[in-house]
């Protein structure tokens, strides 16, 4: 079976980094990944590897 495509990290809007950056000020990296992928509809891993990036 194949699934649906996942989405890289490339394709993580500015929308997307900016609210991750201005929630991990209050959150835990893995919990601001969570409401950020909510929000946009992403892969809440694509974001956290994302954000891991950021270090």
């Amino acid at each position: 079976m194949v699934g649906p495509a996942s989405k890289s990290t490339s394709e993580i809007s500015l929308e997307a980094q900016s609210l991750f950056i201005q929630l991990q000020a209050h959150l835990p990296p893995k919990k601001a990944a969570g409401i950020v992928a909510e929000h946009y509809g992403l892969k809440k891993n694509a974001i956290y590897q994302w954000s891991l990036s950021l270090e």
